[in-house]
């Protein structure tokens, strides 16, 4: 990183100046590698690398599935089983599923994912 006009470290050593010139930096609480400034420490938080990222969805019908194989890579044989156990298995949910159905600060798009896992027995 390149020092401001008129600075004399850059944005990440920023803590070291003396008279600060505008918001403290302090060091991530995630990662110690780098720094944020403190009055944007929230938003940081939230998009920081270093933040333990969601697990990956499983298939409740049947955790065994490799969901990693798109369903034209998958046998007849394979697709028939699923579609058994699809047919004989009732829809699964979750209260936080509800609850984030019910959460208005979803949009459109939050909402077409979250009644795809509803609607296709998957659960969180």
């Amino acid at each position: 990183m390149v020092a401001g006009k008129g600075k004399k470290y850059c944005g990440e050593h920023a803590t070291m100046e003396e008279d600060g010139g505008g918001s403290r930096r302090i060091i991530c609480p995630l990662d110690p590698k780098h720094t944020v400034t403190e009055d944007r420490l929230q938003k940081h938080l939230k998009k920081c690398n270093s933040r333990e990222k969601p697990k990956p969805v499983r298939c409740s019908i049947d955790p065994s599935i490799d969901r990693s194989r798109s369903l034209s890579e998958r046998s007849r044989t394979e697709l028939e089983s699923l579609l058994d156990k699809l047919k004989t298995d009732s829809v699964l949910s979750h209260p936080a599923l509800h609850d984030e159905l019910n959460n208005p600060k979803n949009g459109d798009s939050a909402h077409k994912h979250l009644k795809h896992f509803y609607c296709a027995g998957f659960s969180a």
